[in-house]
């Protein structure tokens, strides 16, 4: 019995199988935009490593690694399959995480240093300023929460 049979004689079954047809395609978008991720991103990275390589200093190598290929990635898909306004919510979460990032940076460096901590107490006090900064700026710049 074909699905076109099945849907004509049994209506119960049809918002059944449309479900189920939904959750399949809805899988498949996700795993191609994973795909996607992957194959430009890893591209993305390897001409930022590139010129990492390149630029003088050699300090410099750490800021063209994956993290600004990755964001450019995900913005770019962002873009892509939703609206300017979902893609600038994304970059403000970037922001966010970024700013984040520098207060973790400051403050689990400084423990190690300063107070000499352990590694671990050091990062899981840090994890609490990390979260904190994040979702305060997020909160700030009206993202959401």
């Amino acid at each position: 019995m074909s699905s076109s049979t099945l849907i004509r004689r049994c209506p119960a079954q049809k918002s059944s199988l449309l479900k189920r047809r939904s959750a399949r395609e809805t899988w498949q978008n996700e795993m191609t935009e994973y795909v996607v991720r992957f194959l430009v991103g890893g591209a993305l990275v390897s001409i930022f490593a590139t010129l990492g390589d390149i630029l003088r200093p050699k300090s410099f190598a750490g800021l063209f690694g994956a993290a600004p290929s990755v964001a450019l990635v995900t913005l770019g898909i962002a873009l892509y399959t939703h609206t300017p306004d979902y893609a600038a919510l994304q970059s403000q979460a970037m922001m966010a995480g970024a700013g984040a990032l520098a207060a973790y940076s400051i403050v689990v460096s400084n423990l190690l240093i300063r107070a000499r901590l352990r590694a671990f107490p050091a990062t899981m006090i840090s994890l609490v300023v990390w979260l904190v900064v994040a979702f305060g700026l997020l909160a700030l710049a009206g993202g959401p929460l």
